[in-house]
């Protein structure tokens, strides 16, 4: 049975899909949006200890990268990838999901970083280097930013949830981030049933296990035991959330993993 919580967004997905696509241009990046990129880039962000943005920068003024953007009714995207590089995203699946938060000038700054997430080796502590790929501040729609290829999608949910002030403030971080991943995560499963409560319940089971199965091996293998690791309110304090809202996870299936990524391969097919 799918849980009540995200049958509840399914059929809004449902009801969002029986209207118009947005439709996507390409567009030509202003000097607002260059400066914009630029500012991201340079900045010191204790998020993206690997220096993601600043090295594809780099990239760009040697030539090796390449500036473009998107825009739409709801936005622009405004994007930096190394020549050649495949986006590896659905246009019409974003249109879908920034239509669904109904704002109509937000600027996505997204630096095509092909670096997939990966857990340390064993033991050793599981920081924003392995689990990040974007930030944003709360009720910001002029910059959210977005620094790897890999689960841009989910990024991109999770972001606009902090752009369009669904934050409570008056928790602390860590909370905060527990309780937007869980609904970017909810969010995510019913964009990519496109509205199908079907579909929704096939996804639902692989994405459940995916969270069950990292979970355990953090705990197990990198000693994430509460919100005072790092990684905590990105991962296991998911499973507290999700529990507030009367979702159980299936037993861990011992499955060997070495990604730290948040979704379950499976759903990547369904995210077009």
């Amino acid at each position: 049975m799918l849980p009540l919580t995200l049958e509840e967004i399914v059929k809004a997905v449902k009801e969002q899909y029986k209207t118009p696509e947005p439709t996507w241009q390409r567009a030509d990046p202003t000097q607002a949006d260059y400066e914009a990129l630029r500012k991201e880039a340079l900045s010191t962000d204790p998020f993206d200890k690997l220096q993601f943005r600043k090295k594809l920068w780099t990239l760009f003024e040697e030539g090796n990268a390449e500036l473009l953007c998107k825009a739409c009714e709801y936005g622009r995207v405004v994007i930096l990838r190394p020549k050649g590089e495949d986006l590896g995203i659905s246009w019409p699946f974003w249109g879908r999901i920034l239509q669904g938060f109904n704002m109509p000038s937000v600027r996505i700054l997204w630096f095509v970083v092909p670096v997939p997430r990966l857990l340390p080796d064993l033991h050793e502590h599981v920081g924003p280097e392995h689990v990040n790929g974007g930030y944003t501040f709360p009720c910001n729609l002029d910059a959210v930013v977005i620094y790897r290829k890999e689960e841009a999608t989910r990024v991109l949910i999770h972001e606009m949830l902090h752009a369009t002030c669904t934050d409570d403030r008056s928790l602390p971080v860590e909370i905060t981030e527990a309780k937007t991943e869980t609904f970017a995560e909810l969010f995510l499963v019913a964009y990519a049933s496109k509205g199908s409560l079907a579909l929704a319940s096939k996804l639902w089971p692989l994405q459940a296990q995916w969270i069950q199965d990292l979970n355990t091996k953090l705990v197990k293998d990198h000693g994430v035991a509460s919100l005072k690791d790092y990684s905590a309110r990105y991962t296991v304090a998911r499973e507290v959330e999700l529990r507030k809202l009367g979702i159980e996870l299936p037993k861990v299936s011992h499955k060997m993993m070495t990604s730290s990524r948040f979704t379950s391969p499976g759903l990547d097919k369904f995210l077009t």
